[in-house]
């Protein structure tokens, strides 16, 4: 069994799979330097940051955590 192909949402169509994958795993983040999937922000409720923003999450949470 072949997996379909994912829905086009990204500018760059080689860059779906990565969206798809991402919904399918339930993911909160999608960790991207790629311009094409960070214009979206955000996809089918998972965030799309870059690294330097994603370390700010993480580096809040760990405030919050104390």
């Amino acid at each position: 069994m072949e997996a379909a192909d994912p829905p086009r949402a990204s500018r760059d169509p080689k860059d779906d799979v990565f969206l798809a994958t991402a919904v399918a795993a339930e993911a909160e983040y999608l960790v991207s330097e790629d311009q094409d999937l960070l214009v979206l922000g955000e996809y089918e409720g998972v965030k799309i940051v870059n690294t330097l923003s994603f370390l700010r999450v993480l580096e809040q949470r760990d405030e919050g955590a104390e």
